[in-house]
């Protein structure tokens, strides 16, 4: 798990930017406390102490199914920065033409586990 500074006002996170690579920048609202070794933190688990916890969920919802079926949006991630204000996350998907192929775009929604 990635501590939070405070836990009666969690920082809120929001994606500042996510690039055709699949580079995508989380910043926080207040300062986090980053693990030691980002390496730890990939593909939603962190491990601390030997022990593997949730950490982060990403997930990606097609915005017109017909289209673009929800397995065509299949992918991997890996956290390659981890600040005290952000978290840079390089996403690699399997089929990258078939994301965000049509307006509205796909939506990803990131869930932090505390």
């Amino acid at each position: 798990m990635v501590p939070i500074v405070n836990q009666t006002d969690p920082p809120i996170p929001h994606i500042a930017s996510l690039d055709q690579h699949g580079y995508m920048v989380v910043e926080f609202s207040k300062m986090m406390i980053p693990p030691r070794n980002v390496s730890n933190v990939t593909n939603g688990t962190v491990w601390i102490n030997e022990t593997e916890y949730p950490a982060l969920g990403i997930q990606v919802f097609s915005s017109d199914p017909d289209l673009t079926p929800q397995e065509a949006l299949n992918f991997t991630w890996e956290c390659l920065n981890f600040t005290g204000k952000y978290m840079i996350i390089q996403v690699n998907f399997t089929n990258p033409s078939q994301v965000s192929i049509t307006l509205p775009l796909d939506t990803i929604k990131l869930t932090f586990w505390d």
